[in-house]
């Protein structure tokens, strides 16, 4: 019983560190540079309402933009995205764990420029979806906008690469290049950006990145606190030290600790113990 004991404490202590630590931080995005119409909703059952400047905008809240609405969303990591007028951009996801951060937007119509700091680890990702492609980067500068009469998205990069996808079909964009999706097909090979154009889009993006540069944004939320990992440990240590407990009644604790412990999609390992 002793071997036993002390190989569930080990397999317990294990579990409790990979869960303190698998627990991704929610990130909230800070609205400045409220131009006109701008308008925003904590969940898509919410109604619109004014958006403020200076309110955080949570995973899961969306911004609208009237005819001559602008707002920008800054991030703590000083990765920005500027929302342009006749817009609605939802954030899909918006968390960090560790050293990496995962960003997700959804833009159902407009236009969005975003500057992307650079992400620290290989699984790191940012996103723009579209209703007909997803651009996503490495940090870079780029520009995407859905043309209203045929649902045409267009993905302009102004630093570093970006790919566009449709399903399985993805097109690598460079700098000074640019993609058209048109919906139901795959990504148009990227043809050159005008030089007027690019020079309006440095322009453009210089400045979001002086605004994300100069906004408080916000600190990521504090990571999960170590409480449940320690009441895993005390859980199990103190059913090991009853020697004459029964070995079903150790796996039923092990259970209940960790489903309370870890919480959905937090990245815990779960399984059984073999006595």
């Amino acid at each position: 019983m002793k071997r036993i004991g002390t190989t569930i404490m080990a397999a317990a202590i294990a579990l409790a560190v990979m869960c303190a630590g698998a627990w991704a931080a929610p990130v909230k995005a800070k609205l400045v540079g409220i131009k006109g119409d701008v308008t925003a909703r904590a969940t898509a059952d919410a109604a619109w309402a004014k958006a403020a400047e200076g309110a955080m905008l949570p995973e899961g809240a969306s911004v609208k933009t009237g005819a001559d609405g602008e707002v920008s969303l800054v991030w703590p990591d000083g990765t920005a995205a500027k929302v342009y007028p006749l817009s609605i951009l939802k954030v899909e996801a918006s968390s960090r764990a560790g050293g990496a951060s995962k960003t997700e937007l959804n833009m159902e119509k407009g236009r969005v420029m975003s500057k992307v700091a650079k992400l620290q680890t290989s699984d790191s990702v940012f996103t723009v979806k579209t209703p007909v492609a997803t651009a996503g980067v490495r940090g870079t500068t780029f520009d995407t906008a859905i043309d209203p009469a045929n649902n045409q998205a267009t993905v302009a990069v102004v630093e570093g690469s970006v790919y566009v996808a449709v399903g399985d079909v993805e097109v690598m964009v460079a700098e000074g290049f640019s993609s058209m999706v048109t919906a139901g097909e795959p990504p148009a090979p990227p043809t050159a950006i005008p030089p007027t154009q690019l020079q309006e889009l440095k322009d453009a993006g210089n400045e979001l990145k002086e605004v994300a540069e100069t906004a408080a944004a916000p600190e990521a939320a504090p990571a999960a606190p170590a409480a449940p990992a320690a009441a895993i440990i005390e859980t199990v240590i103190n059913t090991v030290k009853d020697n004459v407990i029964e070995q079903t009644t150790i796996q039923n604790v092990i259970s209940d600790v960790v489903q309370q412990g870890c919480p959905a999609g937090g990245g815990c390992v779960q399984g059984t113990i073999e006595f």
